[in-house]
């Protein structure tokens, strides 16, 4: 189950447990809350380690670049097709994210070559 699942139903055991004077349902609820609390911080630790390891990856920025600049686009040429100005100026937006993203890609690429 998830971690917010887990500290709310903690919290509302340790609650319940506090209101009728049940120290064993109390105590559940604290250590399910408690464990879900570390779980998620725990989470957030890895998404932040993988984050910053993934940006270090080159190969992200192209793929990254990729999509971006395919969706970015598509929702320009969107925005053309229904007269909406604002989806094509957001499309060009993306789309030119998207190509730095390339060319951070294509940047680092050419600095491995002249470090060989």
């Amino acid at each position: 189950m998830s971690n917010q699942y887990n500290k709310a139903s903690g919290a509302v055991k340790e609650n319940v447990g506090s209101a009728l004077g049940n120290e064993g349902m109390q105590q559940r609820g604290h250590e399910q809350r408690s464990e879900a609390t570390k779980d998620a911080n725990i989470s957030q630790q890895q998404r932040h380690e993988y984050m910053e390891e993934a940006m270090d990856n080159p190969t992200l920025h192209k793929a990254k670049g990729f999509v971006k600049t395919a969706g970015g686009g598509a929702e320009e040429k969107y925005g053309q097709a229904v007269g909406d100005v604002e989806a094509e100026r957001a499309g060009r937006q993306t789309r030119a994210e998207g190509k730095n993203d390339q060319d951070v890609y294509k940047q680092r690429q050419e600095l491995q070559e002249m470090k060989r």
